[in-house]
């Protein structure tokens, strides 16, 4: 962790039971495509039993750290604002395969923004990424000296202890009311006994103990444990990294995790999902997050490509989508839509960091025609038809259409008539078999009578459709149909993401289809019966939430806790 007036001294976490408060039962998220593992020497662990881990705050070559580097802590903010290399460091860890987490570098002195304030802004730039899957743990709360301080007064900031105890109860508290997890605070003994009073009301949250060189806390009660699972141990062997260990299994340290990839806007939370991706990914596709039609189309030819949709605004690109290019400089980025779904301005900013391309047509219709064509082949085995006009359906059918198993364009029609770019799209791929996403309220009889012609054979066989009572039927029964296709590929993996709003499941599908992993959707604030009973029968047996706590709130993650528990 950062150093400022921090004792060079062995680190340790007195989480013992208390772990069990500070993060959900682990949910493990589907596997990512790794590159190769760090390349570095192994570090020489000074405890038995444990595992070695880093934690940088600078921007650091991952292929570097140690071969044996198991988990990494990450800053994410310093005093409120965010570590212009937290991006890369995450997106570096997460392709490395190292589980990881981020942290913030607090600073409680009274110009500085309050403990609310700065718990807020850490969960929306790196806390809630420190949720994303099996490869996270949980955030923390970095808490030390000031730095340079000559005097006790200074040191703790020139707050009295009511002060501190007030700053720090209104960090942990207002983190754990946005994200359900309680923060590990991550200290020195000196600070918490002398500055902050070592309280009772704190000692629920686990503690990361900066100044302790056994497998004992220095004084009875102190945290309220009596061993450490975390230390750091070396501050000065890397230039790059601290050395740190765990005091238990790698199974035992990813179960302190919780699945959540989310960032505070759509845009930020399609970034997060392209650190799956590898650095150098050649292909990007980019479309508007305020509209679904564009991206739904493009969620198809990115899982094609083995690429990453990311999403902007009309007249802006957010920051994080910024940082997502830079991380995986890709060689072309192709716009979905015209310049009214994604600005010229827009295009002109991406073209920084890639050829851009546009694809779009004088619709919706047309625009999923020309994608189709664009990056399909002639005699393309599978096709889907949804809906143009609303999106649910469509939702967990983009992961199936995105994935390898079941890899085919994504075309919208009207309810109830063929439009004639599509009619045009068809003609040209000649599918062999068109899937209808939905029931017939949604794409008509007629409809699926029209589309036998456009199939390689001609026949009404060809054309099958997808449908369930409500739109979290329809995803069960897709996501069954993508388990049974998907065969091997599948790593029993599955992600859940709204059924009431469209932008999370749009980027999840590509992120989705790198494992065959299906899409379910759910209501915000239950998990939704045919969802809850679908996880079930396909034996998933790990689960990644796409979008944050107001899309997909605390109740559905409990619930997915419990069918992980039961497995």
């Amino acid at each position: 962790m950062r150093s400022t007036a921090r004792r060079r001294t062995a680190l340790s976490l007195a989480v013992a039971a208390a772990l069990a408060l500070g993060a959900s039962a682990l949910v493990a998220t589907p596997a990512q495509a790794a590159t190769t593992p760090p390349q570095g020497a192994a570090m020489s662990l000074p405890d038995s039993g444990t595992i070695g881990g880093v934690d940088a705050s600078k921007a650091v070559d991952w292929s570097t750290a140690p071969s044996n580097t198991q988990f990494a802590y990450i800053e994410a903010t310093v005093n409120g604002a965010q570590n212009s290399s937290f991006f890369s460091n995450w997106a570096g860890a997460t392709q490395a395969g190292i589980p990881r987490g981020a942290y913030a570098f607090g600073q409680p002195n009274k110009t500085a923004s309050n403990g609310a304030t700065q718990a807020t802004y850490f969960y929306n730039h790196g806390a809630q990424f420190s949720t994303a899957n099996k490869f996270s743990l949980p955030p923390v709360l970095d808490l030390e000296e000031q730095s340079g301080a000559t005097t006790n007064a200074a040191s703790c900031w020139n707050l009295s202890v009511a002060q501190q105890q007030d700053w720090v109860t209104s960090f942990v508290t207002t983190f754990k009311s946005l994200s359900g997890i309680a923060p590990v605070i991550y200290t020195t003994s000196s600070y918490w006994k002398q500055c902050v009073g070592n309280p009772l009301t704190l000692n629920k949250y686990p503690l990361w103990v900066a100044d302790v060189d056994s497998g004992t806390l220095g004084s009875p009660g102190f945290g309220g444990a009596t061993a450490w699972k975390f230390r750091q141990f070396d501050i000065t062997s890397s230039s790059s990294f601290d050395y740190d260990e765990f005091h238990g299994t790698l199974a035992q340290l990813q179960a302190l995790g919780t699945p959540r990839i989310a960032g505070p806007q759509r845009w930020d939370t399609g970034a997060m999902a392209s650190t799956y991706f590898p650095a150098g990914t050649s292909t990007v596709y980019v479309a508007s997050g305020a509209n679904f039609p564009d991206a739904l189309s493009a969620g198809a030819a990115a899982g094609k490509a083995g690429a990453p949709v990311l999403l902007v605004n009309q007249n802006s690109v957010a920051a994080s989508v910024i940082q997502a290019l830079q991380y995986l400089k890709p060689t072309n980025i192709v716009v979905v839509g015209g310049t009214t779904a994604v600005s010229s301005a827009d295009s002109s900013t991406l073209a920084k960091y890639g050829h851009v391309t546009r694809v779009s047509g004088a619709d919706r219709f047309a625009t999923s025609s020309q994608i189709a064509t664009s990056s399909f082949p002639a005699g393309v085995k599978n096709a889907y038809i949804a809906v143009g006009a609303n999106w649910p359906d469509a939702l967990s059918g983009s992961a199936l259409a995105a994935s390898q198993a079941g890899s085919g364009p994504m075309l919208l029609v009207q309810g109830t008539t063929i439009p004639a770019s599509v009619a045009s799209a068809l003609a040209k791929l000649k599918p062999q078999h068109i899937t209808i996403l939905g029931g017939t309220a949604a794409v008509s009889q007629g409809v699926q009578n029209a589309l036998a012609s456009y199939t390689a054979g001609k026949t009404a066989s060809a054309v099958t459709r997808i449908s369930g009572a409500d739109r979290f039927a329809t995803s069960a029964t897709i996501a069954a149909k993508l388990a049974s296709i998907a065969g091997s590929a599948w790593d029993k993996s599955v992600y859940v993401a709204s059924g009431t709003n469209f932008p999370d499941a749009l980027v999840g599908a590509p992120t989705a289809a790198l494992t065959s992993s299906p899409v379910l959707l759910t209501m915000p604030t239950s998990l939704s019966s045919s969802t809850s009973a679908e996880i079930t029968k396909l034996g998933a047996t790990s689960f990644a939430i796409m979008g944050g706590p107001a899309s997909v709130g605390a109740a559905v993650q409990s619930s997915l806790n419990s069918i992980a528990k039961a497995k």
